[in-house]
């Protein structure tokens, strides 16, 4: 019914403190989540952010949609205090930069305006 009606989908992949990560072979995936999206129901997907680290070394995430080159870092207990950070590791700074472009490429494939 989502497609009869037009209605945007929204996918959250939780547990990133888990065994996740870009590699391929990797058991909850995101890259491999959103490859699956695009595949089986036929739905334009992209990444809106990219995780800096993994599993327990999971620090923060990298913003794709809003792109001032900045890492959000989650501190403290639990991961409640967010900090905003200039600095970008080389890794992740290659996998975001690429994941944003094909965030716009998937979002000039069903809206005009941004192609």
């Amino acid at each position: 019914q989502m497609r009869w009606y037009n209605v945007p989908w929204l996918s959250f992949i939780n547990r990133m403190d888990r065994y996740n990560t870009c590699t391929p072979g990797a058991n909850s995936n995101p890259c491999r989540v959103i490859s699956w999206i695009r595949t089986k129901p036929r739905i334009p997907a992209a990444a809106v952010q990219v995780p800096i680290g993994v599993e327990d070394q999971l620090d923060g995430v990298v913003n794709l949609v809003r792109w001032n080159l900045k890492a959000i870092h989650n501190r403290g207990t639990k991961g409640v205090e967010v900090v905003e950070s200039d600095e970008i590791l080389a890794s992740v700074l290659g996998l975001a930069t690429k994941k944003r472009t094909e965030l716009i490429g998937q979002l000039a494939e069903v809206n005009d305006g941004i192609a």
